[in-house]
């Protein structure tokens, strides 16, 4: 290894991929666990280094892994963080590959939460509500990876806002207030796209 250890984060990278594909939950989250960081602190090598073809390996498995509700969400949202990580780094803006995995986190947030509807004890409120953070921070830093796919996230999410006590599907109000944040931040960053949205945007006016 180098002083800085950037010689060897190609074989750690590989080592983490190949814990991401285990058939064992737990390593699967420990393979996202390892991925964060090696992404977020050998940023210039990993630019430097990585092909296309490597980052749309990166991408398939943090976005297998968002749709595994094993371990009681845990390995979803690990694969939430890693690509955090790996959004921060690279440029987003029109990339095909990247919208994708937009898409993949919502669906992702919908399965923990169709969980949580019959089980809260397998996904309890807290896991939502960190997923949602997660999001959030992602779209802070990231708002144009979202704004690209409002029209196909805005309904969704202004549902689920409108969902009573009555409901059998209503989520709970810590996880409300966190969607309407992700919503504002999105909003805030491109008003101009929002106010272009199909639908009716006056009921989370």
């Amino acid at each position: 290894m180098s002083e800085n250890g950037v010689d060897s984060w190609p074989q750690l990278v590989e080592y983490a991929m190949e814990k991401c594909s285990s058939e064992d939950p737990t390593s699967r989250e420990i393979g996202l666990v390892i991925l964060k960081p090696i992404v977020s602190h050998v940023t210039q090598s990993f630019l430097d280094q990585s092909s296309d073809i490597n980052m749309t390996a990166l991408l398939n498995i943090c976005q297998t892994c968002l749709l595994d509700n094993s371990n009681n969400g845990k390995v979803a949202i690990s694969a939430l963080s890693a690509v955090a990580s790996i959004i921060s780094v690279f440029e987003t803006d029109g990339s095909e590959k990247f919208n994708a995995v937009a898409i993949t986190m919502f669906r992702a947030f919908n399965n923990l939460f169709l969980i949580y509807l019959h089980d809260n004890q397998a996904i309890s409120e807290a896991k939502l509500c960190l997923f949602l953070e997660i999001l959030i921070e992602i779209a802070e830093d990231k708002p144009m990876l979202f704004v690209s796919q409002l029209n196909a996230l805005f309904e969704p999410i202004v549902a689920l806002l409108n969902k009573t006590d009555n409901d059998a599907e209503n989520a709970p109000q810590s996880v409300k207030l966190l969607l309407l944040e992700f919503l504002v931040e999105l909003c805030e960053s491109s008003p101009k796209v929002v106010r272009k949205i199909k639908g009716n945007r006056g009921e989370v006016y």
